[in-house]
């Protein structure tokens, strides 16, 4: 799912007065992904992940509607799991000319037995004229754009193409299912 214009003036605001009070570190990714250093910050701010999940509750709607009738094993079953949350923890990636990530696919986050990440949460921040730095979704190009919300299961193999100029700044959370 991609989406536009779900943020408003001023949930664009809270959102980067969040981003400018991050402490960014160089990060290197080792052999398996990229050589390419890109900088990251974490934020534990739970008001940040609750304006995600104000902003989103609605067009992620039932999370089984995310994975049709492809087999999940998961326990409990599926139709059991609802979309409750962001993540109170969000990372931020900053990548400059150059900068990609390979072909990977996310971890679940399990904050505890019947609570865990099923949707990776993209949210593409403005900075500075980005060209290039596309993420490549099962296949599915999207293209960088400032406030686009890219929203994905964790299962599906995705990437981020070379930033050809500018500079790319992505705010990354996840969609919390529990048990109901």
């Amino acid at each position: 799912m991609v989406l536009d214009g779900a943020f408003s003036a001023a949930d664009k605001e809270a959102v980067l007065a969040s981003v400018e009070a991050a402490e960014f570190e160089e990060q290197r990714l080792g052999p398996r992904m990229t050589q390419r250093a890109r900088s990251r910050a974490v934020l534990e701010d739970v008001a940040l992940g609750e304006l995600l999940w104000q902003t989103l509750r609605e067009p992620v709607g039932e999370i089984r509607s995310w994975f049709g009738d492809a087999p999940r094993t998961i326990a409990p079953p599926l139709d059991r799991w609802t979309a409750v949350r962001c993540n109170p923890r969000s990372r931020l990636y900053r990548y400059g000319i150059g900068g990609d990530f390979a072909p990977h696919y996310d971890e679940a986050w399990k904050p505890g037995p019947f609570e865990r990440s099923m949707l990776t949460v993209l949210v593409y921040l403005p900075a500075g004229g980005c060209l290039g730095g596309e993420t490549v979704i099962d296949g599915e190009v999207v293209h960088v754009a400032d406030w686009r919300v890219a929203i994905f299961d964790h299962r599906a193999q995705h990437e981020g193409k070379p930033v050809e100029r500018g500079e790319k700044l992505v705010l990354r959370n996840d969609v919390i299912a529990a048990v109901t």
